[in-house]
């Protein structure tokens, strides 16, 4: 596996340097490079999509602190979570999971010293996740270009809506008039 991830993060570092020197609109999206690469790799789109995601969060969560969001040349970023207060909850379910991670770890030792340590892990592996999507959402904004509305949350789900389509643009009002009670 560390092999798989060294090979796949060296293919997707050199795709990275040449759709930078080309200028072109996906240049700074590590996502999207790391998805081309694997799914050129692996058979199966579902297992690319699952290795990609793991990749990804692990990028954002441990080596993307000092990157700025990406955002392609002649394109408009708009952030979504600082009016959502999604990064909010992201960072209050970490101090929850921190708090019971301490609780359940010395609960559990009672019993079997091993089985805390593994449930610590998967712990910290959480908390692991949970800074990869802060970061996710973070540097991956929504986009508008010339004929382009990309809306991303993150790593979870990108569209392109092409702005033709787009018939009416309205605030939503809460709550929602069409929605039944």
């Amino acid at each position: 596996e560390l092999a798989f991830a060294w090979w796949a993060i060296r293919r997707v570092r050199a795709a990275l340097a040449r759709a930078r020197a080309a200028g072109g609109g996906d240049a700074g999206d590590v996502v999207v490079h790391l998805r081309r690469v694997v799914r050129e790799i692996l058979p199966s789109r579902m297992i690319a999509d699952i290795v990609v995601f793991e990749f990804a969060l692990l990028y954002y969560a441990l080596f993307s602190w000092r990157s700025r969001p990406h955002v392609p040349s002649g394109a408009r970023s708009y952030s979504t979570h600082r009016e959502s207060g999604v990064i909010g909850l992201l960072v209050m379910g970490g101090v929850i999971t921190i708090v019971e991670t301490a609780v359940v770890h010395l609960l559990v030792q009672r019993w079997s010293t091993t089985a805390a340590w593994v449930l610590t892990g998967l712990s910290v592996y959480a908390l692991v996740w949970i800074a990869g999507f802060i970061q996710a959402i973070r540097l991956r904004p929504v986009l508008l270009t010339t004929d382009t509305l990309v809306v991303r949350v993150g790593m979870l789900t990108s569209v392109e809506v092409p702005l033709a389509a787009i018939v009416r643009v309205a605030p939503a009002a809460f709550p929602y008039p069409d929605a039944s009670m």
